[in-house]
């Protein structure tokens, strides 16, 4: 299978998994996206959840049977300063940090990944 910019595409029973997800986002996700829902998470980034928001997480945080694009979150000086790195899906290559994203605490940090999980998908983040 030939590569784009070195990375394999994909066959097309994923390539068509992925398409019907996002048709599922789209549709049914996108909508239930609002200042009060993000507002929430930032309030809360570890629950309980609504069930609203409960439905994001849960699409947001799924990997598809792979790590690499996925974001995680490493203490830079511990219980101090906190930093979004993205996963590179090999073992042998380290994460990549996030230079723009840092936080003081684990709780911003998550609803740090949480904005950028929702920008990736082209959603506005709204301030809160």
């Amino acid at each position: 299978m030939a590569t784009v910019g070195g990375v394999s595409p994909d066959p097309p029973e994923i390539a068509a998994y992925r398409a019907a997800d996002r048709r599922l986002f789209e549709d049914h996700l996108r909508p239930l996206v609002t200042p009060e829902l993000v507002a929430e998470h930032r309030h809360n980034p570890f629950g309980p959840h609504s069930p609203h928001l409960e439905r994001i997480l849960l699409y947001l945080r799924r990997n598809h049977g792979e790590q690499r694009g996925q974001y995680g979150i490493v203490a830079l000086e511990p219980d101090q300063l906190f930093g979004v790195v993205v996963l590179s899906g090999d073992r042998q290559t380290p994460p990549e940090r996030v230079p723009d994203l840092a936080a003081t605490s684990r709780a911003e940090a998550e609803h740090m990944v949480f904005c950028r999980r929702l920008s990736d998908l082209g959603v506005p983040v709204f301030p809160t």
